[in-house]
């Protein structure tokens, strides 16, 4: 992140870094405590931090301790990208339709599999990985259609969001930490997409 994307937007100016809710885009570090740690390696985290912390502390209030910090404290990627004037947006959990990305993932990974040739190496395939790339930038079109097409599904959602009509338990998402989902969904919520006009994003665009 600091090594390549950081100096690839220095002549851009401010930028928008969207990313999924991966774990790893929100880390505190390699040591961060997982839910399911021992009392050691939070004592051990909010030491490193400069809280006051002992093993003979409860570990549900070395728990809360630690996401009492992670409050008032970004991720090192956000401070990373702040510091350059840029901001992250994060997708809600479970809707990487939202991400514009996975749709020029999709037609590089359809191009490298079509192809595929027996006894392909490394060396090769980094080579059908970069033209499948030139490839996505000479196809007319294709890029403006996939953001188009990814601002008028969240564009949809939102409007679902604020249908007063959708319950809660209409919502279509999953997963075991609820709060952190609700959280990203309202976030996603206060986003403001441009108003154009849709088009068509799926004419001409099998490959996508």
């Amino acid at each position: 992140f600091k090594e390549k994307l950081l100096p690839c937007l220095e002549n851009l100016g401010p930028c928008m870094i969207i990313m999924d809710n991966a774990r790893y885009h929100n880390s505190y570090g390699s040591d961060t405590p997982k839910p399911n740690d021992k009392k050691a390696v939070y004592v051990e985290k909010l030491i490193k931090l400069g809280i006051h912390a002992n093993l003979s502390m409860k570990r549900v209030d070395l728990e809360t301790m630690f996401l009492e910090w992670k409050k008032v404290n970004k991720p090192p990627v956000d401070v990373a990208a702040e510091s350059r004037k840029h901001i992250i947006v994060r997708l809600p959990p479970y809707h990487s339709d939202f991400n514009a990305i996975e749709l020029l993932w999709a037609f590089v990974k359809r191009n490298i599999a079509n192809n595929y040739k027996e006894g392909r190496t490394i060396e090769i395939l980094l080579g059908e990985l970069k033209s499948a790339f030139n490839k996505a930038q000479a196809y007319p079109g294709l890029v403006d259609r996939i953001i188009q097409h990814t601002i008028n599904i969240c564009k949809k959602f939102v409007s679902e969001l604020d249908d007063e009509s959708t319950s809660d338990d209409q919502i279509n998402y999953t997963g075991e930490e609820n709060g952190e989902v609700e959280e990203a969904l309202a976030e996603f919520r206060n986003l403001n997409f441009e108003n154009e006009d849709e088009s068509d994003c799926n004419e001409n665009n099998e490959d996508s």
